[in-house]
Order: C-alpha cells, then sequence, then structure tokens
C-alpha cells in the first residue's frame, strides 16, 4: 500500500469512528469527530501517518479477531485484546458474533485505549443479525434480485448501517458482487445478485450507497470473482476455466 493509500485509509478510520458506539462525544484525538470533512481527516491522516515509526504503520495493517461477548475483566481474552492496542497498535479488529450491549461496551473500551482510532468491521452479509444476536437479518442478495427493487436494496443497506454504527462498527463485507451462472456452486449459492450483469450492478450499487450514504463503509466481495468457478479435486482451490477474455467481459465487469 503506498503512503497515500495509506493515509486515505486512516482518514476513513477517523471519519467512521467520529460517532462511538455509546453516543457519548468525547475529545478527539483527531479533527472533531462531530464536524471533521473528509479533508479534514485526510490532513490529519497524513500529519499522522508522518509520524509513525516503521512498526507503528505495520501495526497499522494489523486486523485481529473479536467477539463480541460479555468478557470480565482482568480475563486472559480481555488482557489479550488489550494488549494488541496498546502495545502492538493494531489497526483494529472483526467482530464475529456477540450481542448489542456487550459487542458496544467491548469496542468502546478497546477505543479508549487505543493511541489511533481503530476500524471494527464485520460480515452483514445476511444484515447485522449474521453476527449480532437480536439484530436485522435480511434474505440472500437473489432474493433481492428477484424482487428487482433498488429501493429495497438501499434499504438494507441503510438498516445495517444504522444498526451496525450504533454497536460500533465502520466497515461491513458485503456485498457479494460475483457473477452466479453456475447453479451447482458450491461457494455462492444464492449469496450473489446472479448472472445479470446489469441487474447485479443497480443491485449492488443501491445496496452500497445505503451503507455509505448512512456512515459506513461496504466492500464489494470477493474480487476478481468467485461465482463461475469450480472447485479442484481434493482441494479448497478454486479455479475459473474461461477464456480471460471472457473474464474481463462478465467477472472483472461486475467489479
Amino acid at each position: 500500500m503506498t503512503t497515500k493509500r495509506f493515509a486515505i485509509a486512516l482518514a476513513c478510520s477517523v471519519l467512521a469512528a467520529a460517532v462511538p458506539a455509546d453516543g457519548q462525544q468525547r475529545a478527539p484525538r483527531a479533527p472533531s469527530p462531530l464536524m471533521a470533512s473528509h479533508d479534514e481527516a485526510v490532513r490529519w491522516a497524513e500529519t499522522t501517518l508522518k509520524g509513525l515509526s516503521l512498526e507503528q504503520k505495520v501495526g497499522q495493517m494489523l486486523c485481529e479477531q473479536i467477539r463480541g461477548e460479555y468478557v470480565a475483566e482482568g480475563s486472559p481474552q480481555l488482557d489479550y485484546w488489550l494488549r494488541l492496542v496498546r502495545e502492538h497498535g493494531v489497526g483494529g479488529f472483526v467482530l464475529y458474533g456477540g450481542t448489542p450491549h456487550d459487542t458496544a461496551r467491548l469496542l468502546n473500551r478497546l477505543q479508549r485505549e487505543s493511541k489511533l482510532p481503530l476500524l471494527i468491521a464485520a460480515d452483514f452479509e445476511g444484515g447485522p443479525g449474521q453476527q449480532i444476536a437480536g439484530a436485522a437479518e435480511f434474505p440472500p442478495n437473489m432474493a433481492l434480485s428477484a424482487i428487482g427493487s433498488e429501493e429495497l436494496a438501499y434499504e438494507v443497506g441503510k438498516v445495517g448501517a444504522t444498526e451496525g454504527r450504533a454497536i460500533g462498527i465502520h466497515l461491513t463485507y458485503s456485498p457479494v458482487v460475483d457473477i452466479q451462472t453456475q447453479p451447482n456452486n458450491p461457494v455462492l449459492s444464492g449469496r450473489s445478485f446472479g448472472a445479470d450483469l446489469d441487474l447485479l450492478g443497480r443491485m449492488a450499487g443501491a445496496y452500497i450507497k445505503g451503507y455509505q450514504e448512512n456512515g459506513m463503509l461496504a466492500t464489494a466481495k470477493h474480487y476478481p470473482g468467485r461465482g463461475d468457478v469450480e472447485l479442484i479435486p481434493g482441494t479448497e482451490f478454486a479455479i475459473n476455466r474461461k477464456p480471460a477474455d471472457q473474464v474481463e467481459r462478465e467477472d472483472l465487469r461486475a467489479f
């Protein structure tokens, strides 16, 4: 990653972490959390980046898994996460599982202990309820394509962003935008928006817009494409046997 891209990623963590999950405004370590513009965040990130050592920059590239369940003070698991933040300066965590209040409490604690804003990610492919007990859950992408409503796809993203940000999450590893032309593909199945690239583009665009217009970052995955592939027998790897120009027209175009 170039220095400029690194600075932009750091700026995104500032903007995404602008409103703490507990709703309490704290003295900012960066530009004012509730008022920072994109340009202000980028300037802060570039200045901050220049002051980081190589070891600190490496730490910012690390993302550890975390569970948003209750953990007692002094427990080995909490001590491990705090050590990652305090001593190693990790850039963030990816959340798998938890409950709303316990997750928010834990993430707020880690944010307070971190010298730089942490970027918290989760996989909301099936909605926030895929990770957070009691949160909203949605049907797979292929169901959204079957309905064909961009407004509904936008609402899915909006609800995911609203609930995710309330808990303290800034980035979702969704939506899946791989094309799906093989009905027996065990990798994707209904997770894809389908094989119609125009429909896929409209639905994925509305989904992403719903997230990003409501304060949460989104990810189009799984580049360069896992839809039109088959498993290599005896392995966990997949292969796309189409000619390169067809991959360009279909699989890559989806992104």
